[in-house]
């Protein structure tokens, strides 16, 4: 299990050089998600209590989740569609582009998108005791004393100190009604991250953290459609333009759609991009320059 948990150690340290990840097969989620799982499977038989539980390895990838950790691995599925359907389209368009040309669109990565590391330390909990034992094992490699308590079926709240005396508890919930997921990050009692996945139904589905926003079509393993806005560089920001209390879409997703994505304008946001499955739009703006805005013909 050492080599697993020291996989996320790296994978967290990579994080914050990487700005891109392309020509990856398997995403960072991806990577710490397998590690937990064999965080928790090694848990799963230290115990050999014999109870199977209900989240499993089920590799759902369309439908509706049963599990909190199945609805992690939807998640990061559609994660990785997302990245590896728009960034061979970008790659396409920029084959006779240079830097520096208006249409250059090279240095713009998909990957990232509803990226969440501390949502993925979270990816394996379930129903199953040895699956919350797995996670709080991988909390105790970063010398994390965490507690994990269970109030009620598919709720889940962790807190921890962390090494500058701060207090952390992250509420994690599943509605197995929807098949969505809710991840609520707070320090000191105060909500500094949240995270939403939505299933509405017919393989339509929408996210929002602090400063994310998408709803998207994804179905059998294929993205037929993506629209993205946020205002931040990364979930650890110190902007948080979206109020949980006022903006929280779980676990219904009323009113989410295009327009609710796009609500600001897309010249407000630091990114924005819209994929009908014929174009992909492209408007990132910047404080230095007058950003990037293109659309590439995908057909």
């Amino acid at each position: 299990m050492k080599k697993f948990l020291a996989m996320i150690l790296i994978i967290a340290m990579a994080l914050s050089l990487l700005t891109a990840c392309k020509g990856n097969t398997a995403s960072l989620g991806d990577l710490i998600g397998d590690a937990l799982k064999e965080a928790a499977n090694e848990a799963e038989a230290a115990n050999d209590n014999g109870n199977n539980g209900s989240g499993g390895n089920n590799n759902v990838i369309s439908g509706k989740a049963s599990s909190y950790s199945q609805a992690y691995e939807q998640i990061n599925a559609i994660q990785n569609a997302i990245g590896s359907t728009l960034d061979a389209i970008n790659e396409k368009h920029n084959e006779n582009l240079e830097y520096g040309d208006p249409e250059y669109t090279g240095l713009v990565s998909f990957y990232f998108c509803l990226f969440s590391m501390d949502l993925a330390f979270t990816a394996t909990l379930n129903e199953d005791p040895s699956a919350i034992s797995g996670v709080k094992m991988a909390y105790s490699f970063f010398g994390l004393d965490a507690e994990i308590d269970h109030p009620k079926a598919n709720e889940y709240i962790i807190s921890y100190k962390t090494e500058e005396g701060d207090s952390k508890t992250e509420e994690c919930k599943f509605d197995p009604s929807t098949g969505s997921l809710s991840f609520v990050s707070k320090k000191n009692g105060e909500i500094n991250y949240f995270f939403e996945f939505v299933n509405l139904g017919g393989d339509k589905y929408a996210f929002q953290t602090n400063a994310e926003r998408s709803v998207l079509t994804y179905k059998n393993g294929t993205l037929l459609n993506f629209a993205y806005s946020t205002y931040n560089i990364n979930e650890w920001s110190e902007d948080k333009p979206y109020d949980y209390a006022k903006a929280s879409i779980y676990p219904n997703g009323s009113g989410t759609d295009i327009n609710w994505v796009f609500a600001d304008g897309v010249e407000s946001y630091r990114t924005a991009y819209n994929y009908d499955g014929n174009t992909l739009k492209i408007d990132t703006n910047s404080d230095w320059g007058d950003g990037t805005h293109v659309v590439i013909n995908v057909k």
